[in-house]
């Protein structure tokens, strides 16, 4: 149990035996059970307002009040202000958001035993995070984090809103399916099986040793929509599923004639023009993503085509941001320090010309 709620555009769920259980009878809770650790998740489209934009406001009375408002000023700051019983979480974030942003990740944890909590804003299309800690957190009335998910919010920017029981991380997130091919220097594995240690082969078959591999389950909305690339396209010999942020390399005359480089790199969701070399996949609500970080970016055979390995950049040398991340304990030595992209990084228009080029 991880994900215990998730509230869409379309749909609401809240269980105690977690929303990706189905036919699992989820147990009962009293009006007065708490959720002592967890996190409430959002993410939102951002685009610049001359108004004060209101991204929840929800208040629930009985038998434990909670009032939670989340708004964005003219300026663009963002401020949470969670009213539980006698104890209230105020945070401001100075996110530094000046042009439209498709996707805005919000995260609120809390740790009541520990007294900490921590507020993080990430940008997953720009790589860039800011985080406020908190002290002295409340624990949340389960019965009004259920009243959060399920009653009627009206239309607005966000994607989804989900409570979970962890302390979900925040900042670079893996973005293949488990299913997904990777070569190796001794044959095909699933990036599922692949550990720390194995070797997988690169651009012009190199091997790399993997650091690190690893999963997180996140809802499968938003930047965590799946995406499935469809083969012949990219190269592919069979049709893969990963995360829109997920980035595909390109390379060839088409590409050269364009941009006047070698090779470029295109997130999934930009190459989901037309429905035809990629789509949207909706059946899912929590998916678990797998990836592999390596000494250097690197451009790692899947399926066929060349993705990316995960990008850290300078997550190393951030505290706050290390500690907050998937990476939480580990020592920053331990981790590779990413000082750029294994390619350029196309923009949202560039990639859309770029593959309507290759449909």
């Amino acid at each position: 149990m991880t994900w215990i709620g998730l509230r869409t555009a379309d749909s609401q769920a809240f269980s105690l035996a977690g929303i990706a259980a189905q036919g699992t009878r989820a147990p009962r809770f009293a009006e007065t059970a708490l959720l002592k650790r967890g996190s409430l998740q959002i993410e939102f489209a951002y685009t610049p307002s001359a108004r004060r934009q209101v991204l929840i406001d929800h208040r629930y009375d009985a038998p434990w009040p909670m009032h939670l408002r989340v708004t964005i000023t003219p300026d663009a700051v963002l401020h949470f202000d969670l009213q539980c019983g006698a104890t209230r979480s105020y945070m401001c974030l100075e996110t530094g958001l000046t042009d439209c942003e498709r996707a805005v990740e919000l995260v609120y944890s809390w740790h009541a035993p520990d007294r900490v909590a921590q507020l993080s804003m990430h940008l997953p299309f720009a790589a860039r995070s800011v985080h406020r800690a908190l002290y002295d957190p409340a624990p949340l009335p389960l019965i009004a984090l259920q009243s959060l998910i399920m009653a009627p919010h009206p239309a607005g920017p966000l994607s989804y809103l989900g409570v979970s029981t962890a302390i979900e991380p925040v900042g670079p997130a893996p973005s293949l399916a488990g299913n997904t091919v990777v070569d190796t220097p001794t044959g095909p594995r699933y990036v599922s099986q692949i550990r720390a240690g194995d070797q997988v082969l690169c651009k012009n078959d190199q091997p790399r040793r993997v650091l690190w591999a690893g999963h997180r389950d996140v809802p499968a909305y938003g930047r965590f929509q799946p995406i499935r690339l469809r083969a012949p396209y990219f190269g592919l010999r069979r049709d893969i599923t990963v995360a829109p942020t997920q980035h595909i390399a390109f390379e060839g005359p088409d590409v050269e004639y364009l941009f006047g480089e070698e090779r470029v790199l295109v997130s999934a969701s930009h190459a989901v023009v037309g429905g035809v070399q990629a789509i949207r996949d909706n059946r899912q609500t929590v998916m678990r993503y797998h990836q592999l970080l390596l000494e250097d970016h690197a451009l790692i055979r899947i399926g066929g085509a060349f993705g990316e390995s995960l990008f850290l950049g300078a997550l190393a040398n951030d505290e706050m941001a290390l500690n907050a991340s998937i990476w939480s304990g580990s020592a920053p030595q331990d981790l590779p320090v990413h000082a750029q992209f294994a390619a350029p990084v196309l923009k949202q228009y560039e990639a859309i010309t770029l593959t309507r080029a290759f449909a």
